[in-house]
């Protein structure tokens, strides 16, 4: 990714300067570069679990560990849908996913055929945008994943440039990734030095005994929980982390 600070005006050039071929005496054309400004601002995911102190003193394997691995797992889990899955607009404190807003023509095949034809398709967003194909990532689900794996020719022969597993691999010599994030039946192309991504880089995990929690997340009616009351120890994990595209048609 192409990787910003928060809170840090950034200049994308969008349009070039003009050249022409000049006669004898003629003049010259007169070009203007094009900027636009971009910034990135803070936003956060986060979330909390309450454990008993007895729970904590008491069981093993050790249960505050197991949750605070669970709490990053399940962060990571929560990142990897916001940015990718199609349904993910931005709001006030999130931004949009990738490939939200970006136009999905069907399938139009299951055979090797069909592939490489919907392929182009695809590929065609870029060309005609005159961003170049190279550096593209391919990102899908492990079923999409497992039937291109087992995609044959006429001959049973795996097609050339097919080197997929329901792990992995590349595609047309670009390089495939499984995730189960991806929305089911969607294969989603995208130029990774296209997005902008500010990331604090880590998950940061707090415990505290000393707190009153809101239950029901800012209902007028929610309950309060005070932890010290209760003998209880609140986990919080938080990432701070924004992206957003460079500039449109670098996703497909």
């Amino acid at each position: 990714f192409r990787k910003v600070p928060f809170n840090i005006p950034i200049i994308t050039q969008t349009g070039g300067s003009t050249f022409e071929w000049v006669g004898e005496g003629a003049p010259k054309p007169v070009g203007e570069l094009a900027f636009e400004r971009t910034t990135l601002g803070y936003t956060k995911c986060a979330g909390i679990i309450v454990l008993t102190e007895e729970l904590i003193r008491l069981s093993s394997p050790n249960a505050e560990d197991r949750a605070r691995g669970d709490m990053i797992e399940q962060c990571a889990k929560f990142l990897d849908e916001q940015f990718i899955q199609v349904a993910i607009s931005a709001g006030a404190s999130n931004p949009a996913s990738i490939s939200n807003g970006v136009n999905s023509p069907a399938a139009t095949g299951t055979d090797v055929d069909a592939v490489k034809a919907d392929l182009m398709t695809a590929l065609a967003t870029f060309t005609a945008a005159k961003i170049p194909i190279t550096g593209l990532v391919i990102v899908t689900t492990p079923d999409i994943a497992l039937g291109l794996s087992l995609l044959t020719n006429a001959l049973g022969q795996t097609p050339a440039g097919f080197n997929v597993t329901p792990a992995g691999g590349t595609l047309l010599g670009y390089q495939v990734i499984v995730s189960e994030s991806v929305d089911t039946g969607t294969v989603v192309i995208f130029k990774p030095s296209e997005i902008f991504l500010a990331d604090d880089g880590q998950v940061r995990l707090d415990a505290s005994n000393q707190a009153t929690l809101d239950m029901n997340g800012g209902s007028p009616w929610s309950p309060v929980f005070s932890l010290w009351q209760r003998n209880c120890v609140g986990l919080r994990a938080e990432r701070w982390i924004n992206w957003k595209k460079r500039r449109d048609n670098v996703v497909a």
